[in-house]
């Protein structure tokens, strides 16, 4: 372990969430060792990432600063004071970060727009600061747990070359080692093997969905909105990027571009400059359980939400921490193990509210609505917003106060 002490917490998964959390556990004193199956080259990381953005409301930028991350990553960033909530062309609510109780008096009383990989790189240094290092191309193989310990297996992978004319690299396993650990954080993402080896299983909430991803040029100077748009069916987001740039997701049906384009005349007026990014392909999941014993989820290993508003990361970001800050606590003798189950409760009272309405909406059961606006309501907004659910009612404030019953 390179003069390294043998790591006591073993963290799967170097996206935000194990990141965060090892974080915590590191200025805690706890030796950890980060873990994952991606490759150790970080420009094929970026590369593969394929500019993928995420939304940081204030309570996650809260987070960020607490490690001395979010003051860098926002010199890298566009920053969203509000999102402009849109149905069939109209404006019907404005909702501010400013109001929210994290951006009140805080230091970040905004959103920010930054790059995943950034936010990565820079909680990968914060851990390098602290004597931590993140091993790449190793993968959680199999775990087994007792009532103290948990044995980890993890396959150290190694690049092979495959082809003819053109080689492309491919990772095989070249071994596998054993560590024998006092608590497991997985944070390994929608195939989780942690989940999978605890029997933990993923519930659909609702149908997947399939949304297009577009980039254009801004014209002249970037507002510091977002937009929510819906519009027969279809939603979308309009985020403005760091460089003066706009990205636009937009589904989940055939026909979704073109009928909030025409919903939304200045978007009309700049459809054409747009061009295709890609997709995703949006899932609506939830675990039965966060975890059990000495092996805990966070992030995507344990939920996945709208594209719309990166609700499913800035959750994610909260979880880690939380995770981090309980184990440090139990492996100092703060707090007992059993205070683990507090954060089954919370992760199922939190994600009930913010998933379930969606699954009501599935199934035909109305919250509220506006009338003369569509029918918009809130099941249909709730997963397109970053809030967690500590800052959801303050976000929606300025709608629900135009809310009527259905009718």
């Amino acid at each position: 372990m390179f003069g390294r002490k043998r790591p006591r917490v073993l963290i799967a998964g170097a996206g935000p969430a194990g990141l965060l959390g090892a974080l915590c556990l590191a200025e805690r004193g706890v030796p950890v060792q980060v873990v994952d199956s991606s490759t150790a080259d970080e420009a094929v990381r970026r590369r593969r990432s394929r500019g993928a953005v995420t939304l940081l409301y204030p309570r996650s930028l809260e987070l960020l600063e607490r490690h001395g991350i979010a003051t860098p990553l926002l010199s890298e960033a566009q920053k969203v004071r509000t999102i402009g909530v849109y149905t069939q062309g109209d404006r019907v609510a404005e909702l501010s970060f400013e109001r929210l109780p994290s951006g009140r008096g805080s230091s970040f009383p905004f959103a920010a727009i930054v790059t995943v990989a950034d936010l990565e790189r820079y909680a990968v240094a914060a851990l390098r600061k602290r004597r931590v290092d993140v091993f790449y191309q190793r993968a959680l193989a199999r775990v087994e747990q007792g009532s103290a310990r948990v044995r980890a297996t993890l396959d150290h992978l190694g690049s092979d070359s495959a082809g003819y004319a053109t080689a492309h690299g491919e990772l095989i396993v070249e071994k596998s080692e054993e560590l024998d650990l006092e608590f497991l954080l997985a944070a390994d993402g929608h195939q989780s093997v942690a989940r999978q080896q605890l029997d933990v299983t993923m519930q659909r909430v609702a149908p997947p969905e399939r949304y297009e991803v577009f980039d254009g040029p801004a014209r002249g100077r970037l507002p510091d909105e977002a937009e929510l748009l819906f519009a027969d069916g279809a939603s979308g987001v309009v985020w403005p990027l760091p460089g003066d740039r706009w990205r636009w997701i937009v589904g989940p049906e055939p026909g979704a571009r073109a009928r909030i384009a025409a919903a939304v005349p200045w978007l009309a007026s700049v459809v054409d400059e747009l061009h295709e990014h890609g997709h995703i392909e949006a899932e609506y999941v939830l675990a039965n359980a966060f975890g059990r014993g000495r092996i805990w989820l966070a992030g995507s290993a344990a939920h996945a939400t709208s594209p719309l508003g990166a609700q499913s990361t800035n959750i994610g970001l909260a979880e880690g921490v939380r995770l981090g800050d309980l184990l440090a606590d139990i492996l100092d003798g703060t707090q007992p193990a059993d205070a683990l189950s507090s954060y089954e409760r919370e992760r199922a009272d939190e994600w009930g509210r913010l998933l379930l309405p969606r699954a009501r909406h599935e199934s035909g059961a109305r919250e509220r609505s506006w009338p003369g606006h569509h029918g918009l309501d809130l099941a249909r907004v709730t997963p397109c917003l970053p809030a967690g659910a500590a800052d959801l009612d303050a976000l929606l404030e300025p709608m629900r106060s135009r809310l009527a019953p259905a009718q």
